[in-house]
């Protein structure tokens, strides 16, 4: 670890650099005083319907779309010893479940703590392979952008099944890793926001797997251990939620 913060500091390119899936793989950065962004939740307001003649439509109860009084602890966050901070997750080698994030990013540092989680569980940093040309620019709320300084692949472990997941390296701030909408869908996920469950349908369809909830309510998914190492088996394959919709019997 000492011989990481030494390159940190001597290069200024942010590049991860090492031996691919090696013992000794190491991940360089530049150390900037740059406050990460988090996005809030907005509000969605609906019309009101007019009103035609004498008579009326019912009227039916509006609905929240956004965060007003701050919501009730529920037990299984205590249960589960949740509500840690964000940057505490990041050090803990855990990434965010964001399908706001088109693709999958994360701070150097945050790819850092990973790799060194990897390294204490397994021996291993697991980094599969670092690609120095895919550098992608991301525009942000801010109305900034940035380009990373590469992509790195990380090698993922679902119960028996291997995986692998590329993630864009941003040389700037201490954000967490970001679980993009395209990595969820390639997983088939299914989220249950209001309990902080998901299903991996393309992985395991009859594994349930526990969210944690950081302090600030996102969904964290622990990157250095097993995916399914919390997960619960089902009582059936969870299917997709489109296979509910009531399909109409045609007129006979």
């Amino acid at each position: 670890m000492k011989r990481l913060r030494n390159r940190r500091r001597d290069h200024r390119t942010g590049r991860i650099s090492g031996q691919v899936g090696g013992k000794r793989d190491e991940a360089t950065t530049t150390a900037r005083e740059t406050a990460a962004s988090e996005t809030e939740d907005g509000g969605i307001s609906g019309k009101e319907a007019g009103e035609h003649g004498p008579q009326q439509e019912p009227e039916s109860a509006p609905f929240v779309c956004y965060a007003g009084d701050p919501e009730p602890k529920v037990d299984n966050e205590f249960a589960m010893g949740t509500s840690v901070p964000t940057a505490a997750a990041v050090a803990q080698g855990k990434c965010v479940v964001d399908c706001g994030t088109t693709r999958s990013i994360g701070s150097i540092r945050a790819l850092e703590h990973l790799m060194s989680r990897n390294l204490v569980k397994t021996g291993n940093t697991g980094v599969n392979q670092v690609d120095l040309q895919d550098k992608p620019t991301f525009n942000f709320g801010n109305s900034s952008e940035n380009q990373c300084a590469s992509t790195v692949e990380m090698k993922l472990q679902a119960g028996q099944r291997e995986g692998r997941l590329r993630i864009h390296a941003l040389d700037m701030g201490q954000g967490p890793i970001l679980l993009s909408i395209a990595a969820l869908r390639a997983l088939g996920a299914v989220v249950d926001f209001a309990e902080d469950v998901m299903v991996l349908r393309n992985v395991d369809c009859h594994r349930l797997i526990e969210l944690e909830r950081s302090a600030s309510g996102h969904q964290l998914l622990d990157l250095s251990a097993d995916l399914f190492e919390k997960s619960q088996p089902t009582t059936q394959a969870v299917p997709s939620l489109r296979s509910f919709v009531q399909t109409e019997v045609a007129d006979e």
